[in-house]
């Protein structure tokens, strides 16, 4: 999430507080409704999937995809999904335990010998929810790398930084950990990451999703980002490092996340039986669960988890601008897709979710 990219900028917006929920008490039409988030939160495009038992039973796109061109955003438009890439290298680990290569509880060092002697007893656990204590390999408020801004520097240079507290004692937003699983899920699919994680999107059908990840190609279906500030919406383009591309880098529409998420439910990654390795959130040594806010109150492998009484969910979601949120209970699961970075469509997304139950 954006959070750890560019916090200066997000505290700047005015648009940060929660919508009011209001669109059922006044029976608004769902599309007025996302409508009216959108001029309240300035958020120049979006588009939305809802899944139902395993259908795509919504697909609408609104708004302008690029503010300068006046594009509009359709139904193909391809957002950079930033952070929500976490979800997918939480994929392809949970693969690697339902292939018997790795468990979650296993120490890092049992599977990368070259690591710091101070990482090895961390765990594949740990690195995935963000409590490891693993210093952090990225320096600014853009995800300029440490070091010289090179990935071979920043590794070096992050190698010999002490932890930051006890493992396993907090949740600390982190992409150290999911460079480290980069090179995990490359020791055991003999491949490089963007290849072990394009058998993710081909498996999926998520054939967009294939073509502008991580290398950054531009097309017609490319949508712009931006941020608001002071009346104005500014581009603003993150470039990721290659290291940090478990972490971030991917991108996507929400009609191919839909489809990911279908995958996923049929077990067609992994036995269904291992989804709990998926979304179930890590637990503190205190016993406890930790994540970004009391809604996101705990973080499992590359998901966030919303533990609560009712509704109970999971979510990835990337730049504070886009997510998924599934509710296992209900089979029901909305995905939001904006290009405006601090919209946080996380807050309103359980709204929408009320035109479905």
């Amino acid at each position: 999430m954006i959070k750890t990219f560019i916090p200066a900028l997000i505290l700047t917006h005015s648009i940060m507080g929660p919508l009011p929920i209001y669109a059922q008490e006044q029976n608004m039409d769902l599309d007025l409704f996302i409508e009216s988030v959108m001029d309240i939160r300035q958020i120049p495009g979006l588009q939305l999937a809802v899944i139902k038992d395993q259908e795509v039973i919504k697909l609408s796109s609104y708004g302008l995809a690029d503010l300068e061109q006046e594009k509009p955003v359709t139904n193909d438009t391809v957002f950079p999904i930033n952070s929500m890439t976490k979800a997918f290298t939480g994929t392809l680990i949970v693969r690697l335990i339902a292939d018997g290569k790795v468990e979650l509880t296993d120490e890092i060092g049992k599977h990368l010998k070259d690591l710091p002697p101070e990482w090895h007893s961390l765990t594949i656990f740990q690195l995935l929810s963000h409590t490891s204590a693993l210093p952090e390999i990225l320096s600014g408020n853009l995800a300029e790398l440490i070091g010289n801004g090179t990935d071979e520097n920043a590794w070096q240079e992050v190698k010999r930084q002490p932890l930051n507290g006890q493992p396993g004692e907090r949740f600390r937003y982190n992409q150290t950990g999911y460079a480290i699983l980069g090179k995990l899920i490359e020791k055991y699919e003999d491949t490089s990451f963007v290849e072990a994680v394009n058998h993710i999107f081909t498996e999926g059908g998520m054939v967009d999703t294939l073509q502008y990840s991580f290398y950054k190609e531009q097309g017609l279906n490319s949508a712009a980002q931006y941020l608001y500030s002071s009346g104005n919406h500014l581009p603003t383009e993150l470039e990721f490092a290659k290291i940090i591309w478990p972490a971030a880098g991917a991108s996507s529409s929400a009609r191919e996340l839909a489809q990911y998420v279908i995958t996923l439910q049929q077990g067609k990654y992994f036995d269904l039986e291992h989804l709990e390795s998926l979304w179930s959130p890590y637990r503190l040594n205190n016993g406890g669960t930790e994540g970004f806010s009391e809604l996101e109150n705990g973080y499992a492998s590359g998901w966030q988890v919303i533990s609560r009484q009712e509704h109970p969910a999971v979510s990835a979601s990337g730049g504070d601008h886009s997510t998924i949120i599934i509710y296992p209970d209900e089979d029901l699961s909305i995905i939001v897709v904006t290009n405006l970075y601090g919209s946080l469509p996380i807050q309103f997304v359980d709204e929408v979710a009320q035109y479905y139950r």
